[in-house]
Parts: structure tokens; sequence; C-alpha cells
């Protein structure tokens, strides 16, 4: 029996138990869903360190830095700044 390449590699990414955790935790949060920041990374931005604690609604979902998954997030003031999944609580 043949494997691809893609095919090892999807099979070692699932038997990862982190990997198998995150891609459950990636599927909770969906575009429409109202989410509030709980920390932010540090990004060298005062104006998005202000945001944490506050509620949004999740306008698009991004990979970001090559692996992780970020989401773009509109307040009810109008503004629009992305954020890690990690940052971010469902509610």
């Amino acid at each position: 029996m043949t494997r691809s390449r893609q095919g090892i590699f999807c099979r070692t990414i699932l038997s990862n138990e982190s990997l198998r955790g995150y891609a459950q935790s990636a599927m909770a949060i969906k575009v429409g869903d109202k989410v509030k920041v709980r920390c932010v990374r540090d990004r060298g931005q005062e104006d998005v360190s202000a945001l944490v604690g506050k509620e949004a609604v999740v306008l698009a979902r991004r990979v970001v830095d090559g692996s992780g998954v970020g989401y773009v997030l509109e307040f009810p003031d109008r503004s629009r700044h992305w954020f890690f999944e990690s940052e971010l609580e469902a509610l």
C-alpha cells in the first residue's frame, strides 16, 4: 500500500493530541458569532490592548503567521481588528 506524502502528513497531524484539541476549538468560533477579547499578544499597539474585555462580532476567519488561526472582529463602534483564536472567548 502506497501513501502520498499528504496522507502521511495528515495522519501525523491528526494523531497529535494537542493539535486535535486545537482543531476542535477552531470549530467553536464561527463567522457571525459574538466573542469577547480575553487577552492580547504583544503586538505593540496600545489601541488594541484597550479592547481586552470588549465584545465583538466575528466578520471573517484568516490564517495568520503560517499556521495559526485568527479572526477579524467588528466592535460596536464599527472599528475592525484581527485577533488570534487564543485571544478570544466564545459567548
